[in-house]
């Protein structure tokens, strides 16, 4: 099912308690929508489904997430907050639709060294389906990549046209996969974002883990294993190579590599939907 906002709707969306204020309507009194119901809220401000969305969020029998997420939303319906633009067809009543992509984001510190380097190495792996950016949680805007980190491409040449940029609420709100690459980063990113938090692991867990997704996986299930399996280790961050020398960026890039080989292998085997 389709929904948009009521043309007649007028609302705040407040950051600060992540709450959504609907102005009094006609059909009814003031609301305010705050936790999983702002979420799902955005989703539909954004022309997103609601409940594609839900289920790749939250971790829980999709049949629960299905009957909570219309619920929730059928209320907006009967207030006069949402609109429904069209029925439900039977296919879509029970499954949720194929993603025929998978946006991945990168972060690190300044966006120069390891997730320029990921970035880029992930571009040059070419797998079908999926669409790479990367950002910084203190980024060097506008800097390539730092030098001894792009001598390790196999085109250094592409390391140099690499732009590094900050990291901002569009760039998380557009990612399916947020692939940080130390615990500092992914803390920054919960702490300005906590609704990116199930979809935002750290570069050494994503690789470990998509080792055990079923091999009959669709696109839309990688976010939710990540979730399902979460858990940290040390060996899970790569150390910032930045200022540290040569062999401290050949060990980083060694690293990357060695995840994103196991990244880009999975991934590419479940966007082309490859059976065992």
């Amino acid at each position: 099912m389709s929904y948009r906002i009521h043309p007649d709707t007028a609302w705040v969306h407040d950051p600060n308690t992540d709450s959504i204020h609907v102005m009094p309507l006609p059909a009814g009194e003031p609301l305010t929508i705050g936790g999983t119901g702002c979420a799902l809220y955005l989703d539909v401000v954004d022309g997103r489904d609601p409940v594609v969305e839900a289920l790749l969020r939250w971790d829980a029998p999709e049949h629960e997430i299905r009957a909570g997420v219309d619920g929730f939303l059928q209320t907006l319906v009967q207030a006069g907050i949402l609109v429904v633009d069209d029925a439900p067809s039977a296919e879509a009543s029970t499954t949720p639709a194929r993603l025929e992509e998978l946006r991945l984001l990168f972060v690190c510190t300044a966006n120069i060294c390891r997730s320029a380097y990921a970035d880029v190495r992930m571009r040059q792996l070419s797998v079908p389906g999926l669409v790479v950016d990367s950002a910084g949680t203190h980024a060097l805007v506008g800097q390539p990549m730092d030098p001894p980190m792009a001598r390790h491409l196999a085109n250094p040449d592409e390391g140099a046209r690499h732009r590094a940029q900050q990291i901002t609420r569009e760039l998380v709100d557009g990612a399916d996969l947020i692939i940080a690459m130390s615990a500092r980063h992914r803390d920054y990113i919960l702490d300005e974002w906590p609704h990116a938090a199930k979809r935002t692991f750290l570069i050494g867990h994503v690789a470990r883990e998509l080792r055990n997704l079923p091999r009959d996986a669709r696109p839309e299930d990688v976010v939710p294993h990540l979730w399902t399996h979460r858990g940290t280790q040390r060996s899970d961050s790569v150390r910032d190579p930045y200022g540290r020398g040569e062999a401290a960026a050949s060990r980083a890039a060694h690293i990357i590599d060695s995840h994103l080989e196991v990244i880009a292998e999975v991934l590419g085997r479940t966007m082309q939907g490859v059976q065992p």
